[in-house]
């Protein structure tokens, strides 16, 4: 009774977003230019183009994930601050081990003179996810892999989960997000007997969840693509149903700096705050404007840890990077080196700090393609608490 009240709750939230963004497709009405944010694309509309390539993205501590990725695209016009106007991506890949993953974007950043949207659904199952149990203090023993336990640190994850975001821009730079997002989700322990996860929840976990986030976004990148100047701030708020209800506050911070023509300097800081009775996935995923953050561990939150190293009610994580462009192929393709420094920890039973105790702290090395204004691709290698991690992903982490 109690999750349905929550998913009525967040239904009647978000179908009030949805009314208001199909309202505002309207054609623009003549006056004053409208922020860069939001600018109009004054040269017409470009046809849609369509292409594909292999994508190359890094497993869940099971090697990596080969596939193709099918995209069709609206380009913006080439001084927008945005690639394209509208695009759609179907990507599908498989892992050495068994694990998929299948997803269907649509991205409107040009939905209407100050509106855009984001949708994702998608498919995925991991045969070597990490569970290590909860809390900033779990051990990694080497000891309890044994030739008939050898992977007492690993759970099978299952999840089919749709994403959507409606975002208003406000005034200048300033915009107010509404996401949904609804999820049916599965842990499974490994056929063996050692298991951390097995230990905690028996053999399976099913936790189906659907949450609404509000999130206030200001928004100064000189481009979206491959921000070279500005900040992108978020600060939000997600109402869950899943195994009782949960609330979470959560803030994240991006800065980007040019240091010369080639070269730029990135940063970013996350925290966040579960409360309530949240599912277990809630605490490896934070709900980001557009680009949702799997914490703690791997290239999305610290590549010197492994995809689920950490997990807890509460998560503080930064990231540093320098990016340098080292060689420009006939004005198409860019190699890149990327150094950088991950920290983070997370919190469970204790209260939520901005503190430097006991942070897990990596540093390492990236290198990898831009393709035009469209992808990037990434190969890094770090050193963390826990010895060497490779990592790779398509896009840059943040």
């Amino acid at each position: 009774m109690l999750m349905s009240r929550r998913i009525s709750l967040l239904a009647t939230l978000f179908g009030a977003a949805t009314v208001g963004s199909a309202q505002a497709q309207a054609a623009p009405v003549p006056g004053p230019p409208a922020p860069a944010a939001f600018a109009p694309d004054s040269t017409g509309r470009y046809p849609w183009r369509w292409g594909w390539l292999p994508s190359f993205g890094g497993g869940t501590n099971d090697g990596p994930l080969i596939g193709a990725r099918v995209r069709g695209f609206q380009m913006a016009a080439y001084d927008d601050r945005v690639a394209n106007r509208q695009s759609l991506t179907a990507q599908a890949g498989v892992g050495f081990r068994g694990s998929f993953l299948g997803l269907v974007r649509y991205q409107a950043p040009r939905l209407g003179t100050r509106w855009r949207t984001w949708v994702q659904l998608q498919a995925n199952r991991d045969v070597r996810f990490g569970y290590f149990g909860l809390g900033n203090n779990t051990v990694n023993d080497p000891n309890l892999a044994t030739t008939a336990d050898p992977l007492p640190y690993s759970v099978k994850r299952t999840r089919f989960e749709i994403r959507a975001d409606v975002t208003r821009q406000l005034v200048g730079p300033l915009e107010l997000a509404l996401g949904l997002h609804g999820q049916l989700g599965r842990f499974n322990a490994l056929d063996q007997g050692a298991s951390t996860f097995r230990d905690d929840f028996g053999a399976g976990l099913r936790q189906d969840d659907a949450s609404a986030r509000v999130a206030l976004i200001a928004d100064t990148r000189d481009v979206e693509y491959d921000p070279s100047r500005g900040v992108l701030l978020e600060a939000g708020a997600q109402l869950g149903a899943g195994n009782g209800g949960y609330e979470r506050v959560y803030g994240i911070f991006r800065g980007y700096a040019p240091l010369g023509s080639k070269t730029v300097l990135a940063g970013r800081i996350v925290g966040s705050q579960l409360t309530g009775t949240p599912t277990l996935d809630a605490r490896f995923m934070l709900p980001g404007w557009e680009q949702p953050i799997e914490m703690l561990g791997a290239q999305f939150s610290h590549r010197g840890l492994r995809f689920g190293r950490l997990a807890g009610r509460k998560a503080l994580f930064g990231n540093a990077e320098i990016r340098q462009e080292v060689k420009n192929i006939k004005g198409a393709l860019d190699v890149v080196l990327v150094g950088f420094v991950d920290a983070g920890r997370v919190f469970e039973a204790e209260s939520f700090a901005l503190t430097a105790r006991q942070l897990k702290v990596a540093g390492g090395i990236g290198a990898g393609l831009k393709i035009l204004r469209s992808s990037v691709i990434i190969v890094n290698l770090a050193r963390g608490p826990e010895g060497w991690q490779v990592t790779a992903n398509n896009g840059w982490m943040f």
